[in-house]
């Protein structure tokens, strides 16, 4: 989190591997002028000790500044990142919603981060605040786009199911029947055979012509019958 700055937690690091161990009190049982000696030294110690104590506390504000900088920086750009996000799903969402609010909605959530944004606000969550507002927008968006997409395909699917079957006689047209059968095809009992035609009678003869009772030629016909002699009993 301190990748912006990473020289203040090296400067922090090194007061505290270098920082020299506290000088050990030697008091002389040699009179007055050693123990004042002794002393001087325990204070010199004790003053050294109180600046690497300053240096390092100061040194450890500069790492916890750096860190909260750096966090500053990454709500900032994570929001101006979702501002253009939401900007571009208010775009292709025109005319795809179920419900107009949603995108009027996200149109104030944007307005409201880029106030935001352009602010001077120190702390990372106002800036995570207003991101989260703005997704919770480019959410309720997203949902209504599906609801929309949903509707329309109940209203398609409706559409189809609700178009007229076509008739049996436009999909195919019966076959003519053979001149010679007559009432074969598809009965409501199921299907009947067709029934031949009886054959018509043929033309009966011409009667044979009646024998001529003149006396014309060609033809034989019974003599007159003659008085007095008498007709002979056979031909």
């Amino acid at each position: 989190m301190t990748k912006n700055n990473p020289g203040k937690v090296t400067a922090l690091a090194a007061l505290l591997r270098n920082a020299p161990k506290p000088a050990a009190a030697d008091c002389a049982a040699g009179g007055r002028g050693g123990l004042r000696a002794g002393i001087d030294a325990l204070d010199a110690a004790a003053k050294a000790a109180q600046e690497r104590s300053g240096r390092i506390e100061a040194a450890g504000k500069a790492v916890q500044a750096s860190r909260d900088a750096r966090i500053l920086a990454d709500a900032k750009a994570s929001l101006r990142q979702t501002i253009g996000q939401g900007k571009a799903q208010l775009k292709d969402s025109s005319g795809k919603v179920k419900d107009e609010a949603a995108r009027t909605a996200l149109q104030h959530a944007i307005d409201a981060a880029g106030k935001t944004l352009a602010g001077t606000a120190t702390g990372p969550r106002t800036y995570r605040d207003s991101q989260s507002a703005l997704q919770a927008a480019m959410k309720s968006v997203g949902d209504s786009m599906a609801a929309r997409q949903k509707d329309d395909a109940a209203k398609a699917a409706a559409a189809q199911n609700s178009a007229p079957a076509p008739a049996a006689n436009e999909q195919q047209a019966p076959a003519p029947a053979p001149a010679q059968q007559g009432g074969g095809g598809y009965a409501p009992g199921g299907y009947s055979a067709p029934r031949r035609q009886a054959p018509a009678p043929a033309p009966a003869p011409a009667p044979a012509p009646a024998p001529s009772q003149g006396g014309g030629t060609g033809g034989w016909s019974v003599p007159p019958v003659q008085h007095g002699i008498p007709m002979p009993d056979h031909l």
